[in-house]
């Protein structure tokens, strides 16, 4: 008799995932990066269509404030829409167009972690959040960043020390030219980096960044999922995820900055 674990189905979504996403590269090689990063994309988005609730749509997109018509996000990678009352605005060939309302949350997903994709990462998701706080001061768009690779490439060595002292950094220098309210309502949720490494990133009543990093076995890309899910789960039912107390029980062990 095989017994429930829930914590190997986590582990399942990060293995799936993992084992995905160089299928391109190993047949194109560097030939076409465009090609490769879309496929990326598109693994992440398509798992979370098969775990999202009815009535939630995963594609990339935009959001467009309903208070002014110039107003618009840049393109997000993956744009969660809760489309269970209204529909789209626009829905066509894996391209939404939604309002701030049915907004949950925005995902930007990058090959590789670096200075400059980080910081490409922030923009994008900075923007969903201020077109939707256009049209609604108390309106919760959850955003986090994915990165297949720590490194410039799958198995380069790095120091998870390092990396959340680079990303302690990029946060703070993005979100300190805001107001205090701002910088707690504009900056990242979480940041999924390699298959190793998860960050919860909280702001406290003046809107400074807490960053907590955690070494988690290869379980990263589950964590982050659980973390989108657990989202929306607490928007429809005001209830956690069932999958976020299985996570807690793993015991991930904090990675402090290198500084």
């Amino acid at each position: 008799m095989v017994d429930p674990n829930r914590n190997n189905f986590i582990q399942s979504l990060s293995l799936e995932l993992t084992s995905q996403a160089n299928r391109v590269r190993n047949l194109i090689g560097d030939s076409h990066w465009l090609s490769d990063g879309s496929h990326k994309e598109f693994l992440l988005s398509n798992l979370l269509r098969r775990v999202l609730p009815l009535g939630v749509t995963a594609s990339r997109g935009f959001i467009i404030a309903a208070t002014d018509h110039r107003a618009c996000s840049k393109e997000l990678d993956i744009l969660l829409l809760d489309i269970l009352h209204q529909g789209p605005l626009f829905d066509e060939n894996d391209l939404v167009i939604g309002t701030p309302n049915q907004a949950l949350a925005a995902i930007s997903v990058k090959t590789r972690f670096g200075t400059s994709e980080l910081s490409s990462v922030l923009e994008n998701l900075w923007s969903a959040k201020d077109i939707a706080l256009m049209d609604d001061p108390g309106i919760d768009v959850w955003t986090g960043g994915f990165f297949y690779y720590a490194g410039p490439e799958q198995g380069a060595s790095v120091n998870n020390q390092t990396v959340v002292e680079k990303v302690k950094t990029a946060i703070n220098e993005h979100v300190h030219h805001m107001e205090g309210g701002e910088r707690a309502r504009l900056g990242p949720n979480m940041l999924s980096i390699g298959t190793d490494l998860i960050i919860q990133i909280e702001y406290d009543s003046k809107g400074e960044p807490n960053i907590h990093a955690y070494s988690c076995n290869k379980l990263a890309f589950g964590a982050f999922i659980t973390g989108v899910l657990d989202h929306v789960s607490s928007k429809r039912t005001r209830q956690a995820h069932p999958l976020v107390k299985d996570l807690a029980e793993l015991h991930f062990i904090e990675v402090h900055p290198a500084n």
